[in-house]
């Protein structure tokens, strides 16, 4: 009998995590001053080769034409860059939700600029080889060096677009792995970051002021099925998408982008910064617009059970019951219930995690 295992991931003929990353990492953004000042750098160290008229006029076209062979190099790298619908779901949607379509304009501004210079060159270096003598053939050189660098000026808020994305994929921590993933989502201050350096190897900031955590982390823990990615996301607050800020959107795209099972903690602390239904109506939006038409579990885990406000824990308990939903009571600073939590939720990723791979089986006799 032979067995052949195939995995199809959720990101299939899309780049991958590992090849974004390394694609931004490899491609140098330069700002627009590091480009001007590069190419009057090097355009002072050119000199004429010829001596007379005919020397003078090539040395004229030279030097627009090292102006635009800088300016090429730097928009062809820029162009290169993939946009958002080549990229994997995660990359993808988080560029989307911070940047809009700032990003892909960015890279479709850097093609045209391309054809941009090219037109120039083109057109200056037929005007500068006719010309009749040095003096025209500096006017047009200046006139064309002008232009060129006038189009890089021009791009100057792409360039810087296209620098934050960079900075934002570099130190935004991803799955990198096909592996299940658990994400923890919830209000600011209910306990994520303490959960999560307690089951994995993250070491997630912790403290006591909301927003401690600013961006996705990831850590992994060993699960009886399989190792399993567990990520922390910034805090949600009870408000629509579209006036959520930057922090809170990176939440949304980690659980949109790679839960396999949603852990959502419920804070019922007397120090919790909002009641216990305005965190169930951010449940209720998660639960709408991501988890049930992806088919992803929730587990509704009540935290700080060791500080509880009775009439908070009783009033968490039926809500989650009343929405028929898995709920379980922890305290993720003693370690109490944490057990249980994680062996449900291993259980749930790994099971979502071969419906949503398509892993299958085939045996031939």
């Amino acid at each position: 009998m032979k067995e052949n295992v195939g995995v199809q991931g959720r990101n299939a003929a899309k780049l991958d995590v590992n090849t974004v990353v390394r694609l931004f990492k490899e491609t140098h953004i330069p700002s627009i001053e590091e480009v001007v000042e590069r190419i009057g750098r090097r355009y002072r160290r050119l000199r004429p080769r010829r001596r007379g008229a005919k020397g003078l006029i090539e040395f004229e076209l030279k030097r627009v034409e090292l102006v635009y062979n800088i300016l090429r190099s730097v928009f062809e790298k820029l162009a290169k860059l993939p946009p958002t619908k080549y990229m994997n779901e995660y990359h993808a949607l988080l560029i989307k939700s911070i940047y809009g379509d700032a990003y892909d304009k960015a890279i479709e501004r850097a093609r045209y600029a391309l054809r941009l210079l090219e037109q120039l060159w083109n057109d200056y270096r037929l005007l500068i080889v006719t010309a009749e003598n040095p003096r025209e053939a500096a006017r047009l050189r200046k006139e064309a060096a002008g232009r060129m660098i006038s189009v890089w000026r021009r791009y100057k808020k792409h360039v810087d677009v296209l620098i934050e994305v960079k900075n934002e994929i570099i130190k935004t921590h991803v799955v990198s792995e096909n592996l299940p993933v658990i994400v923890v989502a919830g209000i600011p201050s209910a306990g994520k970051s303490t959960l999560i350096r307690r089951v994995s190897s993250a070491e997630p900031e912790i403290a006591a002021y909301p927003f401690t955590t600013k961006t996705i982390i990831v850590g992994k823990l060993r699960c009886p099925q399989l190792e399993t990615y567990i990520v922390d996301t910034p805090g949600i607050l009870d408000r629509p998408y579209e006036e959520l800020n930057d922090i809170e959107k990176k939440a949304y795209v980690a659980l949109r982008a790679l839960a396999d099972v949603i852990v959502f903690l419920v804070d019922v602390s007397p120090e919790r910064i909002l009641d216990v239904q305005q965190q169930y109506h951010i449940l209720d939006q998660i639960h709408d617009t991501i988890a049930e038409p992806a088919g992803t579990d929730i587990i509704v885990v009540i935290n700080k059970v060791d500080v509880k406000e009775e009439a908070a824990l009783k009033e968490a308990v039926s809500n989650a019951l009343a929405r028929g939903l898995t709920v379980i009571e922890i305290s993720a600073l003693t370690g109490h219930g944490v057990d249980m939590l994680l062996q449900l939720a291993c259980d749930k990723a790994f099971k979502h995690f071969i419906k949503r791979s398509n892993l299958y089986l085939e045996f031939e006799e």
